[in-house]
């Protein structure tokens, strides 16, 4: 399938929060397929607002919907899933299909009468439901059945765009294996510095999103001589 550049950016925000859950790759990917057939069924992975949500209005969108509160990718009612800004932001409003918010369960969190509602009453977990019906145990949409017509589509973004999302996916060990590199700690070393003199606004080299892991242990072990050159750093900025 292809995507215009608007909706691979949805596309992106979407797999990067099922990319960060903690599980199996391939329970990951079935995530991110669950969270892209539901984009689709949706808003044609395009970003919503409605002049219901009057705050929705002043922020970025591509469309406009009129159906009572919903915004987003994902087409979720404020104030119920969340601030217009959290629905609107693809990464975010993944994160809360996946997790819940405001009472709303999400895939991981589903009660028992969801699996029920959706044809599936001895399920334990969504990961014993196809994609579609865990869609519609998180959605309960009015046209269940539209979920699972996306698989195909669905499955075929995933596969194009899962590498460039695990490209900006780092776990702490190849973090350290990364500043193990002389010229990456170089690299580091000036980053770090220019963001303490004020410059707070830097991602770590080759990553585009926080480090996974405790970057704190990490940056004890691995960058002695800049932790010292911080400390000086703030002596002096505690002197003036």
């Amino acid at each position: 399938m292809t995507l215009t550049a608007s909706q691979q950016t949805v596309a992106l925000g979407l797999l990067t929060a099922a990319a960060e859950l903690d599980l199996t790759d391939n329970l990951r990917q079935k995530a991110a397929v669950i969270l892209i057939e539901t984009g689709l069924v949706e808003s044609n992975l395009t970003i919503y607002a409605n002049p219901n949500v009057p705050a929705s209005m002043a922020i970025p969108h591509e469309a406009v919907g009129t159906d009572h509160a919903s915004v987003g990718p994902l087409q979720q009612q404020v104030p119920s899933w969340g601030t217009a800004a959290d629905c609107m932001d693809p990464h975010r409003a993944g994160l809360k299909f996946l997790h819940g918010a405001g009472g709303n369960p999400g895939l991981l969190t589903l009660p028992p009468y969801r699996f029920q509602m959706v044809g599936y009453p001895h399920a334990t977990s969504w990961t014993e439901l196809p994609t579609g019906s865990a869609a519609q145990a998180v959605q309960v949409s009015a046209y269940p059945d539209r979920y699972q017509q996306q698989e195909t589509a669905a499955q075929q973004i995933v596969a194009q765009l899962w590498p460039q999302v695990l490209e900006d996916d780092m776990t702490p060990a190849q973090f350290v294996a990364l500043l193990k590199d002389p010229a990456v700690r170089g690299e580091m070393h000036a980053v770090v510095l220019e963001a303490v003199r004020g410059e707070f606004d830097f991602t770590y080299p080759g990553q585009t999103k926080p480090v996974l892991g405790t970057v704190d242990g990490i940056m004890r072990q691995e960058l002695r001589p800049v932790l010292a050159e911080l400390a000086a750093l703030r002596a002096q900025i505690t002197k003036g």
